[in-house]
C-alpha cells in the first residue's frame, strides 16, 4: 500500500504467482516471505493448505519493476532447503492474478450435503458446467469440511469461470 493509503497500481507484468508443493513442516512459510521481504516486493494474495500431510501452497506477488529473476533463484534456493517443489507463473495481460481473464464472470458454487458428495455428483455438476462453457478454476474441499470431521456436512466450494450472459 502506498503512503497515501492507496494500493499501488500495477501491471500483469509486474505480478509473479509462486505454487509450491511438499512435506509440511515449520518454517516453511517464513523462509520464503523472507524472501520476498528482502526483495520489497508485495504480497497481494495467498493460499496455504495441508492435504494427506503435503503442504501446498500460492502467493500472488507483485514484483514491480524490479527484475524477478533474484527473487526466483532465491525462492529456489529456499525450496530446495526446504524440500518444497516449486513452479512460476506469469500471468498475461489478458489474465489477471487468479487466472481468471478481464471480461469473464465468476461463480461459487456451494455443495452442502449430509451425504457422502460422490464423484458421480461432481461428474454430473461437471457436464452442466461444461454445457454452459464454465471452467472450473478452484476446488476446496478441506478436512474440517468432511462430515467425518465437523459432525454436521460435507462441503465442497467450486469456483468457475462463465462466459458473459451465463
Amino acid at each position: 500500500v502506498a503512503e497515501n493509503g492507496t494500493a499501488p497500481e500495477t501491471s500483469a507484468q509486474d505480478v509473479m504467482v509462486v505454487r509450491g508443493w511438499g512435506p509440511d513442516h515449520p518454517g516453511v512459510a517464513e523462509a520464503f516471505m523472507k524472501a520476498v521481504l528482502d526483495h520489497k516486493c508485495q504480497v497481494s494474495d495467498m493460499a496455504q493448505f495441508v492435504l494427506e500431510g503435503s503442504l501446498m501452497f500460492t502467493f500472488v506477488l507483485h514484483v514491480g519493476d524490479k527484475s524477478s529473476m533474484g527473487l526466483m533463484k532465491e525462492l529456489t534456493r529456499s525450496a530446495k532447503e526446504q524440500r518444497v517443489q516449486l513452479d512460476f507463473f506469469f500471468p498475461g495481460s489478458s489474465q489477471a492474478h487468479d487466472g481468471i481473464a478481464k471480461g469473464e464472470q465468476v461463480a461459487v458454487v456451494s455443495i452442502v450435503s449430509c451425504q457422502e458428495i460422490t464423484p458421480a455428483l461432481l461428474c454430473g455438476l461437471d457436464a452442466v458446467l461444461l454445457e454452459h462453457r464454465c471452467v472450473i478454476k478452484e476446488i476446496e474441499h478441506r478436512s474440517d469440511n468432511k462430515r467425518e470431521n465437523n459432525g454436521e456436512y460435507n462441503k465442497v466450494e467450486i469456483r468457475v469461470s462463465c462466459p458473459p450472459g451465463v
